[in-house]
């Protein structure tokens, strides 16, 4: 069996097409729409479905798909191994990660992964919506948050805190709330792609309240939330990743009083039908070691009350 027909068709598989398949391999069209029709003719099946628009499995390839991918999985992870037994870890790994963790947590992790595996390339796709990873090629997700039901396989890494915080300016003409019905006399920014909408969750013994508020500005990033309201728009709910520097610097201030709010978890994702090669296996244990160290000491000491 030509393996080189074989990882073309998982290509297709994953990425729903000859082109994004011919791209993550880095192959013409030409040559994995000829290693596709090989193939179906050595096994004599149809395994795609070919119409004018898309490209789908047959029964006959989804079957073929289930029992050839965790075999190829496996002799790509073996020699993945022992080549890099041999010398140093290599391959070729595209990450997709929310905008604000990017810039304040995954860019260092990242970093010191290259440093010490210098011959592994990585795509590092920055975006705050969930992105389909199979349909877009990618190996990993970092996800902070609740995680939706799915066939998505999740590991969780770290865990991050919510923050309430404003700058000084506007608590010293506004007033601090001390407790949780005074948030909704107060002006809030909020994050747009929340769902909870004009209402901030907040847990106050052992029960969660969720307080209305009134929004004066919503925005769909974190940091920009956090910059505006260092300028003293309003008070901001948001994970301490994104407030901790700020806060860190003194122009943002966390407000505290007989509440608690949610712990976020961060998770690592990816699609099942992802192999899990050597290379992404190094990525995700050093993930699993390094962020939560970075989590860990985001805020000064003297600001973490």
């Amino acid at each position: 069996m030509d393996f080189d027909r074989i990882r073309a068709f998982i290509a297709v598989s994953d990425e729903g097409g000859i082109s994004a398949a011919a791209r993550r391999l880095g192959q013409s069209k030409s040559l994995i729409s000829k290693q596709i029709s090989d193939l179906e003719e050595s096994l004599g099946l149809r395994l795609f479905q070919r119409t004018t628009r898309s490209l789908s499995l047959t029964t006959s390839g989804e079957r073929f798909y289930g029992r050839i991918f965790p075999l190829m999985a496996e002799l790509n992870d073996v020699f993945e191994e022992v080549t890099g037994e041999a010398g140093e870890a290599r391959g070729h790994l595209r990450i997709t990660t929310p905008v604000s963790f990017g810039l304040a947590v995954a860019n260092g992790c990242m970093a010191s992964f290259m440093t010490s595996h210098p011959e592994i390339r990585i795509d590092l796709h920055a975006s705050d919506f969930h992105e389909d990873l199979a349909g877009r090629g990618f190996d990993l997700a970092i996800r902070v948050g609740h995680l939706a039901d799915s066939s998505l396989i999740a590991s969780k890494i770290s865990e991050t805190k919510m923050l309430v915080c404003a700058s000084p300016d506007y608590l010293n003409h506004q007033g601090t709330p001390q407790k949780i019905d005074d948030f909704g006399d107060h002006a809030c920014l909020i994050y747009a792609n929340a769902q909870a909408g004009n209402r901030w969750d907040f847990w106050e013994g052992g029960q969660l309240v969720r307080q209305r508020i009134k929004p004066r500005l919503a925005a769909n990033n974190g940091d920009n939330l956090c910059m505006l309201a260092e300028e003293g728009l309003g008070i901001v709910m948001l994970p301490e990743f994104i407030v901790a520097h700020a806060i860190n610097r003194g122009s943002l201030v966390r407000i505290t009083g007989p509440w608690t709010l949610d712990v976020l978890g961060v998770h690592a994702v990816m699609s099942e039908r992802r192999m899990m090669t050597w290379s992404l296996r190094l990525l995700l244990d050093h993930l699993k070691n390094d962020i939560p160290k970075r989590l860990k000491n985001l805020l000064q000491p003297q600001t973490q009350t």
